[in-house]
């Protein structure tokens, strides 16, 4: 008997499946490549933006604070008692006759015209003495807020009398700082002068104390270096450069142009009677420099300088109103970013830093006229240097200096920092 079985059903057709991976093509890859480039250049540029300004940030804290530390020292410098020796006392005023002291009239004429000589004479030694007080006070500034390696070393002012300054406390303790730095060998070290103005910074912070705290406190150990191998060391910005400092700089406050007046030349701009005068900076057809300075002052009524409070230097007693002297601040300054200083007597201008001896001759000339010479070694704040600008200005410390730059003829650098320019922001 047959058997009947069921037929199989027919095997379903299956689609082929290909067995390669799904993967990115080559374009799709360099793609995808390039996008991560992209982000990863623009996330750069942006930590680097965040980094210079963090950089910056820190600079300017470290300026400021050191200018806060610097400032009583500085106002106690100026108000200090001074411990001069003088050659001689002083003598007395001479009194003037009275025409009832003598019984002739010729008697008394004698008697007055050897008063008026007497007279003279003590205004002369006066202002001598006037003079040198002036002059001991600016030594004073010298040796407690030195700015080169000069002003540590040379220490002793003396006068062709004899008058002279007694020893100060302050720089015995930078001298003995420097002695403490010897090599292996047990010698001193070789003091350079291509960082000197950051190394006499830290040796000023290293006396100075903020709340019982030591001012090198303040600062990172990053912050205090030695890149010149002399032993002595410098401090530091945020970029890795060493500050620079000056103890004076006049050239950064508003400055006479080519024409050597304020205002316009001749004329009394703003009417109170003295011609060409620093209240008439800016006014008529000036050619007066602008001030990169907010805390110091160019005008002398506004802001007398208080190394002279008796008003001796010649300068203001001349015919001329516009060289009259004002007071000064210690300039802090960092390069910035690049590392390179626009301020004359910073570091760009190490070879036109001069040494002490450097006397304006109205000064000379003041004491040469009571054939009274004065010494070379008498340092002017307001010197004004052989140096000039392309119109032909003198510079003095502190003035910005417009050098070549790539891409531009001429340009300042706007990066400086200082102490001078950061109050303009707080």
């Amino acid at each position: 008997m047959y058997k009947f079985q069921a037929l199989k059903p027919r095997a379903r057709l299956l689609p082929i499946v290909s067995r390669r991976k799904q993967g990115f093509t080559l374009l799709e890859l360099l793609v995808s490549i390039a996008i991560v480039g992209i982000l990863a250049s623009i996330l750069l540029v942006a930590m680097s933006r965040v980094q210079l300004e963090a950089k910056k940030k820190r600079t300017q804290q470290q300026v400021n604070k050191i200018d806060h530390l610097l400032r009583p020292l500085v106002n106690d410098v100026l108000s200090r008692p001074l411990k001069i020796q003088f050659s001689t006392p002083l003598p007395p005023r001479p009194q003037k006759p009275k025409r009832n002291q003598f019984t002739t009239q010729s008697a008394y004429d004698d008697a007055l015209a050897q008063y008026t000589v007497n007279l003279r004479l003590y205004i002369e030694v006066v202002n001598i003495r006037r003079f040198q007080i002036m002059t001991f006070r600016r030594e004073l500034m010298r040796l407690e807020i030195p700015d080169r390696k000069s002003d540590v070393t040379d220490t002793r002012v003396e006068f062709p009398d004899g008058t002279t300054q007694h020893p100060n406390s302050r720089n015995q303790q930078y001298i003995a700082a420097i002695l403490n730095n010897m090599d292996a060998f047990g010698n001193p070290l070789n003091w350079s002068p291509q960082y000197q103005d950051s190394e006499c910074l830290y040796l000023i912070l290293s006396t100075l104390n903020d709340r019982n705290v030591s001012a090198l406190d303040f600062l990172l150990p990053s912050e205090i270096g030695d890149l010149d191998k002399d032993g002595m060391p410098e401090l530091l910005d945020a970029f890795g450069n060493p500050l620079g400092f000056l103890r004076w700089a006049p050239g950064i406050s508003a400055r006479v142009g080519p024409d050597g007046k304020w205002g316009e030349p001749g004329q009394d701009d703003d009417g109170n009677g003295i011609i060409d005068d620093a209240g008439e900076f800016g006014m008529g057809d000036h050619k007066n420099y602008r001030s990169f300075s907010a805390i110091q002052s160019h005008n002398p009524f506004l802001s007398p300088d208080w190394t002279d409070v008796a008003g001796i230097d010649p300068r203001l007693s001349d015919v001329n109103a516009s060289n009259d002297t004002f007071n000064l601040l210690p300039l802090i300054c960092s390069a910035g970013q690049d590392g390179t200083f626009g301020v004359f007597g910073l570091r760009a201008d190490g070879d036109r830093i001069p040494e002490r001896g450097q006397t304006d001759t109205l000064l000379n000339d003041y004491l040469d006229s009571f054939s009274y010479r004065s010494l070379n070694l008498i340092y002017d704040p307001f010197f004004r240097h052989e140096f000039t600008d392309d119109l032909g200005v003198p510079y003095q410390f502190g003035a910005f200096v417009a050098r070549p730059r790539s891409g531009f003829p001429k340009k300042y650098y706007p990066d400086n920092i200082s102490n001078h320019d950061i109050q303009e922001t707080q």
